[in-house]
């Protein structure tokens, strides 16, 4: 991925910034991104070009990168709340900007030998001047599935909403392994999690989800035989859910949301 430079035409206008101090994102009163000018010397060949929004440019750039940030105009927010709130343009920014302050604060020495690495300032990448070593950007892929039966949804509830003090449920999902398709995935994540076997596997979208570094691909699949087994590293609970007394799940803007949608959709379409 090249690098957009700051224009000199931009210079005397304001941009929207994402402004990322770890995993929480500047956030001005009014629920909007900044739009502001900072100086070009200060962050130049550091703010990373994202896109546009709004028909401006939008550029993101670490916290520690700016002296002058007007904090009085907004608040910090923590990234899993703030996209909540966001629609789908903005979240597409705010995720590549996460992402990427994620890798460029992981990647600061080489993984080979151990030298320091420098940012490389016309793509997003790190270069070993000693070793000649190149990273960049990390994508891990996940499957997730909603998994129906009949007129009823599997929903689970993992260790990770326990911890984060929530009694949400959701879709299945894990990680791809290599050399595993991602239908393949889905087969051996239901498996593990809950001892089910499935059919039918149908993919229905895709959705960056940056926490750190995750693409999300989303299907819908069918029962197929067995009982619910649980695998209790992973998870607290997992049940069959019938249509008019679903639990607490995630908000619209997360994909488990869209594909247990789409699932009791497809439970309520005729035959």
């Amino acid at each position: 991925m090249l690098k957009k430079p700051l224009r000199n035409e931009r210079l005397s206008e304001p941009v929207f910034w994402v402004i990322v101090d770890g995993s929480n994102v500047f956030q001005t009163l009014s629920g909007d991104l900044p739009f502001f000018c900072i100086d070009k010397g200060q962050i130049a060949k550091h703010a990373l070009h994202l896109g546009e929004l709004k028909g401006q440019a939008v550029y993101s750039i670490d916290r520690f990168r700016v002296t002058e940030l007007p904090l009085e105009q907004g608040e910090w927010i923590n990234l899993k709340l703030l996209i909540q709130s966001l629609d789908s343009a903005t979240f597409e920014l705010v995720s590549k900007a996460v992402t990427f302050s994620h890798f460029y604060q992981t990647h600061r020495f080489c993984g080979r030998c151990g030298s320091r690495m420098r940012t490389i300032h016309w793509e997003v990448a790190k270069h070993c001047d000693k070793c000649r070593h190149r990273c960049y950007p990390r994508l891990s892929p996940c499957v997730i599935v909603s998994i129906r039966h009949q007129e009823q949804i599997l929903l689970v509830q993992s260790k990770q909403t326990k911890r984060e003090n929530n009694k949400m449920y959701s879709a299945i999902a894990g990680f791809i392994e290599p050399g595993e398709t991602a239908e393949q995935a889905v087969e051996r994540e239901v498996l593990e999690e809950v001892g089910l076997k499935i059919n039918n596997i149908r993919y229905i979208k895709s959705q960056s989800w940056p926490f750190p570094h995750n693409l999300m691909l989303g299907f819908t699949a069918d029962f197929a035989s067995g009982d619910i087994v649980l695998d209790n590293n992973e998870l607290i609970d997992a049940a069959w859910f019938s249509l008019d007394q679903l639990p607490e799940l995630p908000g619209e803007y997360a994909i488990a949301s869209q594909l247990i949608a789409e699932t009791i959709k497809q439970c309520k379409a005729p035959l």
